[in-house]
C-alpha cells in the first residue's frame, strides 16, 4: 500500500470518527482534530503493526461466497437477538470472510443513504476518487 493511500486511509478513519461524534465536524477546529486524529492513528498502526505489508494475502469475499456468507450472518443476527451471544466459527480464515463481507454490507448501507441525497456531480467526483484509489494501490499514480 502507497504511503499516499495509507495516509488517506487514516485520514477517513479520522473523518469517520468525528462524523460519528462531532456535532460540527465541517469546522476548522474540527478538521484539525482530524488531522491530528489520523496522525495518533498513523503512530498507532507504525508502532504495533509496522510491517502489515509484509502479511500474507486472505481470499476475502467474491460474489460467488457472498451468498453462503450471508445465510450464515443471518443465523449470527438471530442468535445475537435472541441470546445476547454468537456462536462464531474458530479458523481464522472464516472468520476474515465473514468479517471482509459484514463490511462490504455496511457499506452499502452507507452508500444507500449517500445515493439518496447526492448530486450527480458529487457522485461522479467521489468514482473518480475511487477510480484513484484503485490506481493508487496498484502504485500506478507518482
Amino acid at each position: 500500500m502507497s504511503d499516499l493511500l495509507r495516509q488517506h486511509l487514516y485520514l477517513g478513519l479520522s473523518f469517520l470518527a468525528a462524523s460519528l461524534t462531532d456535532k460540527d465536524f465541517y469546522s476548522v477546529d474540527a478538521a484539525k482534530r482530524i488531522v491530528d486524529r489520523a496522525q495518533r492513528i498513523s503512530d498507532f498502526c507504525n508502532l504495533y503493526a509496522p510491517n502489515i505489508a509484509d502479511m500474507p494475502a486472505v481470499q476475502l469475499v467474491n460474489e460467488a461466497g457472498a451468498e453462503e456468507l450471508d445465510k450464515a450472518i443471518g443465523i449470527f443476527v438471530e442468535q445475537r437477538s435472541e441470546k445476547f451471544t454468537v456462536a462464531l466459527p474458530e479458523d481464522e480464515e472464516t472468520l476474515l470472510k465473514l468479517y471482509d463481507r459484514l463490511q462490504q454490507r455496511a457499506a452499502r448501507r452507507v452508500n444507500r443513504l449517500l445515493f439518496a441525497s447526492i448530486s450527480k456531480a458529487d457522485l461522479k467526483k467521489h468514482i473518480i476518487s475511487q477510480i484513484d484509489g484503485e490506481i493508487e494501490d496498484r502504485g500506478m499514480l507518482q
